[in-house]
């Protein structure tokens, strides 16, 4: 079941720039504190890798998508011209962004739907990083000046159909956690 929830928060500059002093153990430690009732469970369970470990935290409004990586879309759909509403959604609305794409695959990080193109390209959009329980490639290109994090290294892309988004705006996933 895919629940989305619209939240009507708007953050100061000044309040993004004090969340990102700290990084994420550090607000898992705060949680705890604040919400007792939440430890043990509702945190990320599996792997994850940073496309730059050095890079600082970043803070910002999700923007999410689903994918779909392990084998061709033979829906007939328009192959990038697809995109163009997902590229739309992500420049639109309340910034700064940070991208989080759901691979919906039996075995997800089969191939990368992210890598130096799609950096270069939301970048372009105003998006800080990314966070995907895919994988990504290309990390030399990647890495630098655009924090992400991603289940697998693979030097593979995504079969190029397939790679389409399927859902923009609803992402049931989090590291393992449903949101």
């Amino acid at each position: 079941m895919i629940v989305k929830k619209e939240i009507d928060l708007k953050l100061t500059d000044a309040d993004l720039e004090i969340l990102s002093r700290w990084d994420t153990p550090t607000i898992c430690n705060a949680l705890e504190l604040v919400a007792p009732h939440r430890r043990g469970y509702g945190y990320t369970v599996k792997a994850f890798s940073c496309i730059d470990p050095g890079a600082k935290p970043i803070v910002g409004y999700a923007r999410t998508a689903t994918i779909r990586a392990s084998a061709p879309d033979l829906s007939g759909g328009n192959g990038m011209a697809d995109r163009i509403p997902y590229y739309e959604y992500v420049a639109a609305g309340t910034g700064p962004t940070i991208i989080v794409i759901e691979d919906l695959d039996a075995h997800p990080a089969v191939g990368a739907f992210w890598g130096e193109v799609h950096t270069a390209v939301h970048k372009g959009l105003g998006a800080l990083g990314v966070v995907t329980n895919g994988s990504y490639r290309d990390v030399a290109d990647s890495g630098v000046g655009f924090p992400g994090t991603g289940r697998a290294v693979r030097p593979q892309p995504c079969f190029r159909a397939s790679g389409r988004l399927w859902w923009i705006g609803n992402c049931a996933w989090h590291g393992g956690q449903t949101q």
